[in-house]
């Protein structure tokens, strides 16, 4: 071998080992860069689900809540429906199309059912305001009446007059059961039987405090009585001002008595395909990671095998 070949070979063996070391420490690198893109992805979408999870849980919540009514809890409702579809429209780009158009299956009932009772949500209110208003007044108005009642015992009055009284008492307390059943949502016969209940109070009182001579019923005469009569025949005009609304919005309330049953019943498929995403979402961000990891490893140890050979080829020369 001539002197210039003997000079070029240790060169052309620095040059191959160097070009070698330079890939693997691409390959270190290029993994190193997937292995956090991907961390950074997984982190992302995990973040996702489980937001996802939680507002499901929420609405479920406070579609159940709203059966007392409370105005502000309509419109929690509806932010909350809002941000869950959100939450799914961030999951577009994941690429877990399976587990994304299950949960688009399980939410449709879902979100038509909360829309629904945000609708009917003015009727639930208006409602279970008027049943708020006559049991807190229940008590003065039933009074009023036992009042007239007692006051009638050992008088000479008319039996029409006594029967009167007794079945003031009767409608009073029929009125408020009809009421809070058409709050959690009843038939039209209900609405029906709490308007003609309290039409035919308000002449039953009227009749007690003024005398009704064709039905043959005496007015009562002890001043007593007639003061709690003529509070609860006050009290009774705002329920009778308002019952006319409260039968009409039977349908309303049914409608939504029927949306809440429907979140109910779709909560079971609705949690597993959510938690069916959850379990795909930590798988994804885990098989990059491992295979990441393998190139790591692999280049490492192309390095460690190069640098003894490196080592060894120089003592040689």
């Amino acid at each position: 071998m001539n002197k210039q070949a003997k000079i070029g070979a240790p060169s052309m063996w620095v040059a191959g080992v160097t070009l070698a070391v330079t890939g693997c420490l691409g390959g270190v690198a290029y993994s190193y860069l997937d292995l956090t893109s991907g961390e950074s992805a997984g982190g992302e979408y995990q973040g996702v689900a489980t937001s996802m999870r939680s507002l499901s849980q929420q609405i479920e919540v406070n579609a159940l809540q709203s059966v007392d009514g409370d105005a502000a809890s309509f419109t929690e409702l509806g932010q909350l429906v809002d941000g869950f579809q959100q939450q799914l429209d961030a999951l577009q780009p994941s690429g877990l199309y399976e587990e994304t158009s299950l949960i688009e299956v399980n939410w449709l009932p879902v979100e038509k059912a909360a829309l629904s009772l945000i609708e009917v949500g003015p009727q639930v209110t208006l409602v279970n305001e008027v049943a708020n208003k006559f049991e807190q007044d229940v008590g003065a108005i039933q009074g009023g009446f036992a009042a007239a009642a007692a006051s009638l015992q050992g008088k000479r009055v008319s039996p029409a007059t006594i029967i009167a009284a007794q079945q003031s008492l009767l409608l009073t307390e029929r009125i408020g059961k009809n009421i809070g059943k058409i709050a959690a949502g009843a038939d039209a016969p209900v609405a029906q039987q709490l308007r003609a209940d309290t039409a035919q109070l308000v002449a039953v009182t009227e009749s007690l405090l003024k005398g009704n001579p064709g039905k043959g019923i005496d007015a009562v005469s002890d001043p007593a009585a007639k003061e709690g009569l003529n509070k609860a025949f006050s009290l009774l005009s705002g329920v009778a001002t308002s019952v006319d609304k409260v039968a009409s919005a039977t349908a309303d309330l049914n409608k939504a008595a029927a949306a809440r049953q429907t979140i109910l019943d779709s909560s079971v498929p609705f949690s597993e395909s959510l938690a069916g995403l959850t379990l795909a979402v930590a798988g994804t961000a885990a098989a990059p990671a491992g295979s990441s990891m393998m190139v790591m490893v692999a280049a490492s140890v192309a390095l460690a095998v190069l640098a003894l050979a490196a080592l060894f080829g120089g003592q040689r020369r």
